[in-house]
C-alpha cells in the first residue's frame, strides 16, 4: 500500500514553461489555459517533485534543461496536510536539490500519470495489482500451494528464503535457477539453450577405430613370438662364423709332418756328452816329464796321466771341433724347439677344429631372416600401439562426450522442471488465481465510478488487460481511453491510499462528458486530491472545485483571471 498524506499545496517557480505558480489543493482542482500556456509543466513539476520522473527529460544530468529560459534555477515546494514540505530545487548545471515523498513504481505512476497502466506489460499489471490488492501469500502458505501444485519438497526447501519475502521474490529466484541451468546446458552442449534443441541434442560420437581386446591380444601374441625369435637369433649369433680358409689352415696344420723330438733330444743328449769329454780334454793341462821328457797330462780333478803330445796345431783343431759340436747342439736344440711349437699349433689346431664341429657353423642368411621377422613384428607392434593410444583418446572423448550428455540432460530436466516453477510463481501463476479472485472487488468499485462518472463499463479481466464495454483497450478511441485511464487511477488511488490523481487532456472529452467527469471527481472521490489539466478557451468557474488559468506561464486562480 502506498498511504500518502494528502497534497495541500504546489508552489512552482522557473520551471519549464511555468514562470509562478501557487495552486491550492482543496479536493478538485482544475488548472486550464490555451496551448502552450504552461498546464503541462505544472503537472511534470508536480510529478517530477512526487517521484523524481517526467518524461521530458531522460537523464537526470540534463535537469538543468528543465530550468525556464532566464532563470538560473527551478523549485517546486510541495506542503502535505500533516505539515510536512518537499523542495526540489535545481540549478542550470542540472544539480538538483531535494527530497521526495512518494517511491516511483507502478502504482504511483498510474495516479499521476493513468495511461502509465495501459502502457505496462501484463505482467507488471498483475504484479502491480497484486500489490495494490495485497495478494501476496509467504513462508507456509505459499510453499503449501506449490506442494499442491506438484512442486518437490526439494525445490520448495530451496527456495524457502525467497518464498518468506512472498511469489515475486521466488519468481526471481526461480527465474535465477532457469538462468543457471540453462548455462549449465550450454556450456555442456557449447550451443544456447532451446527447449526443442534440447529435447533433441546428442552430442556425435566418434567412430572406434579398432577392437581394443582383439588389439591387445595380437600385440601380446606379437611380443611373445618377438622373444622366441630373439632367442633365435641369439643362440645362432653365438655360433662362430667359419672362414674356409682357417679351416684349411687348421687341417693343414694337423696334416703337416712333424719331426720325431725323441729322436733329436736323444742326438742332442749324446752331442752333449761329447762336447763334454771334448772339453775335458781341452781343460787338461799338459806338461812335460822333466826327468823323462813324456808327455804328461793333469786333468781337472788333479790326476796325471800320459797323454799324447799335442802340439798347437792339434790344440787350434780341438777348439774348432768344440765350437762344432756346440754349433750342433744349438741346432738341435732350435729343432727341438720347433718341433715342440709345431706340435702345440696341432693340438691347439685339432681343440679349434672340434670347437668348430661342436658348436655348429652361424647361419647368416637365417640370422638376416630373423633380423627381418623381428623388425616386421615391431613395427606391427608399434602400429597397433599407436591405435590403442589414438583408440583410448577415443574411448576418452566418447565418455566426456556421454558425461555431457547426461549434464545436459539433467540441465533440461531442471530447465523444464523450473520454467513450471517460475510460472506458478509469476503473476500468471498462483497470483493470478489469487488475483481473479480479488479483482471481483476492483471491479465492483470500478464499476461504480463508471456509474457515478457517466462512463461506459470499465473492467480489468483475469489476464489484467483493460476493457471497455468488452472491447480491448487499444481499440478502444481517445477519449473512452482517457476515461478507463481516469477511473483505473482514482480506484489504484483510492485503495492505496496514495491520495493524488493527476488527469491531463481532459479536453479531449466532450462537453456533455465533462460536465459528469466533474461532479463525479468533487462528490464521489472526496478522499482523493484530484488536478484536471486542459486547454479550454476562457478561464472555467466550477462549482466546488478550486480554478486556475495558466496564460503566459503565470498561474491565476479563478477570481483574478476573471
Amino acid at each position: 500500500m502506498l498511504e500518502m498524506t494528502l497534497l495541500d499545496r504546489v508552489e512552482i517557480e522557473n520551471f519549464l514553461g511555468c514562470a509562478r505558480a501557487q495552486i491550492d489543493l482543496p479536493g478538485l482542482t482544475v488548472i486550464a489555459g490555451g496551448n502552450a500556456s504552461g498546464k503541462s509543466s505544472v503537472e511534470n513539476a508536480i510529478r517530477l517533485a512526487m517521484i523524481a520522473e517526467i518524461p521530458r527529460v531522460a537523464l537526470k544530468k540534463d535537469y538543468g534543461q528543465l530550468v525556464r529560459s532566464g532563470a538560473a534555477f527551478a523549485a517546486i515546494k510541495l506542503k502535505m496536510q500533516d505539515g510536512k514540505e518537499f523542495s526540489l530545487r535545481i540549478n542550470k548545471s542540472g544539480k538538483a536539490d531535494g527530497m521526495r515523498p512518494a517511491k516511483a513504481d507502478p502504482l504511483t505512476r498510474t495516479c499521476l500519470y493513468p495511461k502509465e497502466f495501459a502502457l505496462l506489460a501484463s505482467d507488471e499489471r498483475k504484479e502491480a495489482l497484486c500489490e495494490l490488492l495485497e495478494v501476496n501469500v509467504i513462508g507456509d502458505k505459499a510453499a503449501l500451494l506449490l506442494r499442491e501444485r506438484g512442486v518437490s519438497a526439494e525445490n520448495i526447501a530451496s527456495m524457502s528464503i525467497a518464498l518468506t519475502a512472498g511469489m515475486p521474490h521466488a519468481h526471481a529466484f526461480a527465474e535465477a535457477q532457469l538462468r543457471d541451468y540453462r548455462a549449465t546446458w550450454k556450456a555442456a552442449t557449447g550451443q544456447n539453450y532451446g527447449t526443442i534443441a534440447a529435447e533433441t541434442w546428442t552430442p556425435v560420437m566418434p567412430e572406434t577405430i579398432i577392437d581394443i581386446p582383439a588389439t591387445k591380444k595380437r600385440i601380446a601374441k606379437i611380443e611373445d613370438a618377438s622373444e622366441k625369435l630373439l632367442a633365435q637369433m641369439g643362440a645362432e649369433q653365438a655360433k662362430p662364423v667359419v672362414d674356409a680358409a682357417h679351416v684349411a689352415k687348421l687341417k693343414a696344420i694337423l696334416d703337416a709332418p712333424g719331426q720325431d723330438i725323441e729322436h733329436l733330444t736323444e742326438q742332442r743328449e749324446l752331442a752333449i756328452s761329447n762336447l763334454r769329454a771334448t772339453e775335458s780334454v781341452q781343460r787338461t793341462t799338459h806338461f812335460s816329464c822333466p826327468q823323462c821328457n813324456t808327455a804328461l797330462g793333469l786333468s781337472a780333478e788333479g790326476v796325471v796321466h800320459q797323454i799324447e803330445p799335442m802340439d798347437a796345431i792339434g790344440r787350434d783343431n780341438l777348439l774348432a771341433l768344440i765350437d762344432s759340436m756346440k754349433n750342433n747342439i744349438r741346432d738341435l736344440t732350435g729343432e727341438i724347439a720347433e718341433a715342440n711349437s709345431a706340435a702345440t699349433r696341432a693340438r691347439n689346431a685339432a681343440l679349434d677344429l672340434a670347437r668348430l664341429e661342436g658348436k655348429g657353423e652361424r647361419d647368416h642368411e637365417l640370422v638376416v631372416r630373423l633380423s627381418a621377422e623381428i623388425k616386421a613384428n615391431s613395427v606391427e607392434r608399434d602400429g597397433l600401439r599407436g591405435a590403442l593410444r589414438e583408440a583410448d583418446g577415443i574411448n576418452a572423448e566418447i565418455a566426456r562426450l556421454k558425461d555431457r550428455a547426461k549434464i545436459a540432460g539433467s540441465a533440461h530436466t531442471m530447465v523444464q522442471v523450473w520454467t513450471e516453477i517460475a510460472w506458478l510463481c509469476s503473476p500468471s501463476g498462483i497470483p493470478a488465481e489469487l488475483l481473479q479472485e480479488a479483482l471481483a472487488g476492483v471491479n465492483v468499485l470500478i464499476n461504480k465510478h463508471c456509474v457515478n462518472a457517466d462512463f461506459p463499463a470499465i473492467a480489468i479481466d483475469a489476464d489484467a488487460d483493460i476493457t471497455i464495454v468488452g472491447r480491448p483497450y487499444a481499440l478502444c478511441s481517445e477519449s473512452e481511453q482517457w476515461k478507463a485511464d481516469a477511473v483505473i487511477a482514482m480506484t489504484v488511488a483510492q485503495l492505496s491510499g496514495f491520495g493524488l490523481v493527476l488527469l491531463d487532456r481532459f479536453d479531449v472529452l466532450d462537453v456533455r462528458a465533462r460536465g459528469a467527469v466533474v461532479p463525479w471527481l468533487r462528490d464521489g472521490c472526496a478522499s482523493v486530491r484530484t488536478v484536471l489539466f486542459g486547454t479550454l478557451k476562457s478561464p472555467p468557474n466550477i462549482e466546488g472545485a478550486a480554478c486556475y488559468w495558466m496564460d503566459g506561464g503565470k498561474c491565476v486562480e479563478m477570481a483574478e483571471a476573471a
